[in-house]
C-alpha cells in the first residue's frame, strides 16, 4: 500500500538539465529560423510590391504575417495589394449589376480545376441574381468572392 508523499513514477532514463538546456537551445533555433525567414519574406514581399505584383506581394504578405502576426509593414502591405488587386479584379468583371449566366454545361464545369471559392460562386450563378448580390449571399470575404468571380 503506498504512503503519503510515495511517487507512482520512476525517475526518466535521462539527465533531466541536460534535457531542459536542449529544449532551451532548440527553442533558441527556432527563433533565428523565423527571424531568417521573415527577413526572406519581407524582401521578397517589397521586391513584388516594387515591381506591382500585387498577387505575389499579398502572398509574401500573408506568409510574413504568419511568421510575425504583428509585422505592421506586412499588413500594410497586404492592406493595399488587396486594394490595387480589387480594382484590377472590379475592371476585369465589369458592372457588378450584371446578371451571369453559365456559358458551359455541368459535365464540363466538372471537368475544371476549381478551388473552393470558384465553386461556391458557380453554384450561386442561377441566371437572375446580380453579382453584386451573389457576392453578397456567397458569405465569403469580398475580395475572395472578387478574385473567385475575376478568375472565371
Amino acid at each position: 500500500m503506498l504512503e503519503r508523499g510515495d511517487r507512482l513514477t520512476s525517475r526518466p532514463p535521462f539527465d533531466m538539465q541536460s534535457y531542459a538546456k536542449g529544449v532551451t537551445q532548440k527553442a533558441r533555433s527556432d527563433e533565428q529560423v523565423i527571424s531568417t525567414n521573415a527577413a526572406v519574406s519581407e524582401e521578397a514581399m517589397e521586391a513584388m510590391l516594387a515591381l506591382n505584383q500585387y498577387g505575389q506581394a499579398l502572398a509574401q504578405a500573408e506568409a510574413l504575417l504568419v511568421l510575425v502576426p504583428e509585422h505592421s509593414e506586412a499588413r500594410a502591405c497586404a492592406a493595399l495589394c488587396k486594394v490595387k488587386l480589387d480594382g484590377m479584379y472590379l475592371a476585369r468583371i465589369g458592372s457588378l449589376q450584371r446578371v451571369p449566366a453559365l456559358g458551359m454545361s455541368r459535365r464540363e464545369i466538372e471537368a475544371l480545376s476549381l478551388d473552393r471559392e470558384a465553386c461556391r460562386i458557380l453554384s450561386l450563378i442561377d441566371g437572375e441574381s446580380a453579382l453584386d448580390v451573389i457576392l453578397l449571399i456567397s458569405g465569403m470575404p469580398r475580395f475572395a468572392a472578387l478574385r473567385a468571380v475575376a478568375q472565371l
